[in-house]
């Protein structure tokens, strides 16, 4: 029997999850638009600034030549040509004390005189060398060692003054001269200035020092990358990301995260009366199973645990009246789903399919319908193929950043070839011994590419609104083989022109299957509900 355990109410949980989860699945919309972290966070900041009208941003070119001009001004007012010689007289000072001590204390030997004015007098020419290679001589002179333990204290400083002054020295030309300190000072402000140059340039939203945004530019900006920053903070804590230095990617809690916002935006989008009324008291599909219970998520049946439900609200406010249930009481009786099925979702990934969200609205449907598979129909088998050219699995975790081939820079993968990702899905497909067997077919457009005798062909369309012949004859021939497999295939047509219909219907006549002629945006009501009231008629 499953076990569930529960926590005190103390009053703060679910506002900082809504807090977090409203962040998240706005951030998820622009996600599924893209396909790209770092883009939809860059939506996520438009869209703070179109909330907060008082802050005015320079364009971040204008941001980028204001920080390079402030280098020039380091430039043209500072020199660096006698930077090191505070450095060189203390040492020099030391090494003249030293050697006094020594030719008094040594003077009867010889031998260990002339080991150790050897030593003090080849010393490497190099500031940080010399400091280096006396770390461990013996001082003799008490004085002459305690001042050099403080050089010592600054040899770190010294490395990386020297390789900054090899680096620029030619461009420092300015009219005022910094001693040692004054310079190891205008350095560290110089790379912070450098920094913040290179991390606004790489759009590193991460690791921005903050505090040097509002030393060397404004608030606003400071205001904005704030924002980002506790964004993503946000995000990390939730456990919804993993940062590791200027990136970070999504975790397993993450992507379940977009697919239960991808149903949720689905089904709220449905009228209320979709999936009809029940006449039974235990409503919904699948077998109830009385002894398991488990907390209602958003998407579950009703099939409501009476007594559990007002046991959990006594827990959560035992100690007022009358008893008031909230949406966090509520207990369902946990569902069996003994009808199995396989199901290869196709989604053309050809560039056509960046108008009018056609492929945003893909994806969209793709997380949800792993979503429900993966926790309504756990028995199921479902996989995604992407196809342009050629096909290949999505896995779960790529979907949410899933990017569309981009045919101005990669012209041979920009076709369509749906006969291969047909071929790729029955060999899935027949992995399982389903009853129920489908591939679901995403796709705007008629076939432009198809193996032939193992090579891959490819074939441009007949004039406008025509078809690629060949290509449609192979793909056609992969409709029959996945015919006689026993597989059932749904298109899902995004474009409605002449010639399409005809592929399609040809499809359909060879398949039984359906076709729809739909908008992205209502992709997920055809296909999510089409397979739950499958579901609800084979086990009825």
């Amino acid at each position: 029997m499953k076990r569930y355990q529960y926590s005190e109410w103390d009053g703060t949980q679910d506002k900082i999850n809504l807090d977090e989860e409203k962040l998240f699945d706005q951030f998820t919309d622009y996600l599924l638009q893209d396909g790209d972290l770092n883009v939809a966070l860059q939506w996520m900041m438009l869209q703070y600034l179109a909330s907060n009208p008082d802050i005015n941003l320079m364009s971040m070119d204008e941001y980028l030549n204001y920080l390079r001009s402030l280098k020039e001004e380091y430039f043209k007012t500072f020199n660096l040509d006698y930077s090191f010689d505070d450095i060189k007289k203390e040492l020099k000072k030391i090494l003249n004390k030293e050697l006094q001590a020594i030719e008094m204390k040594f003077k009867d030997n010889q031998q260990e005189l002339a080991e150790r004015r050897f030593l003090l007098e080849n010393i490497p020419k190099k500031l940080s060398k010399t400091i280096e290679a006396l770390r461990y001589y013996d001082f003799q002179d008490k004085k002459a060692k305690q001042d050099f333990e403080k050089l010592l204290r600054d040899l770190e400083k010294l490395r990386q003054l020297e390789d900054f002054f090899e680096k620029y020295n030619r461009d420092f030309h300015g009219e005022t001269p910094l001693p040692f300190k004054e310079s190891v000072g205008m350095m560290e402000e110089f790379k912070r200035l450098e920094n913040l140059e290179k991390d606004l340039q790489e759009g590193n939203f991460i690791t921005i020092n903050l505090e040097d945004l509002k030393y060397f530019l404004d608030n606003d900006i400071y205001k904005v990358f704030e924002y980002l920053q506790g964004i993503i903070e946000k995000f990390k804590n939730a456990g919804y990301i993993e940062v590791s230095g200027n990136r970070f990617s999504l975790t397993p809690k993450g992507i379940r995260r977009i697919g239960q916002n991808a149903i949720q935006s689905i089904y709220s989008s449905m009228k209320k009366d979709y999936f009809g009324t029940h006449e039974t008291r235990l409503g919904g599909f699948g077998n109830v199973k009385l002894d398991h219970s488990k907390k209602y998520q958003y998407g579950d049946p009703l099939n409501i645990n009476l007594s559990q439900t007002l046991m959990n609200s006594l827990k959560r406010e035992y100690k007022t009246a009358p008893l008031a249930l909230s949406s966090e009481d509520f207990e369902i009786y946990d569902v069996d789903y003994s009808s199995q099925s396989t199901t290869v979702m196709l989604i053309d990934m050809s560039f056509s399919m960046a108008w009018g969200n056609r492929f945003a609205g893909a994806k969209k449907v793709a997380v949800a319908f792993d979503h429900l598979i993966r926790t309504k129909f756990p028995k199921d088998n479902f996989y995604i193929v992407g196809f342009s050219s050629r096909a290949r699995i999505i896995s779960a975790e790529e979907l949410p950043q899933l990017k569309l081939v981009d045919g101005s820079r990669d012209m041979e993968n920009a076709f369509t070839n749906l006969q291969d990702g047909l071929r790729l899905a029955g060999r899935l497909i027949s992995r399982h011994r389903s009853k129920n067997q489908q591939i679901i077919t995403i796709t705007d457009g008629q076939p432009t590419a198809y193996f032939y005798s193992g090579k891959l062909q490819f074939e441009w369309p007949m004039g406008y609104g025509g078809i690629s012949p060949r290509a449609c004859k192979e793909t056609l021939k992969e409709v029959f083989r996945c015919t006689r497999q026993g597989i059932t295939i749904n298109t899902f047509m995004l474009d409605s022109t002449p010639a399409l219909r005809s592929f399609v219907d040809q499809i359909t006549k060879i398949n039984k299957g359906r076709a729809f002629f739909t908008h992205p945006l209502d992709l997920g009501k055809y296909i999510l509900v089409d397979y739950v009231e499958k579901k609800r008629k084979k086990v009825s």
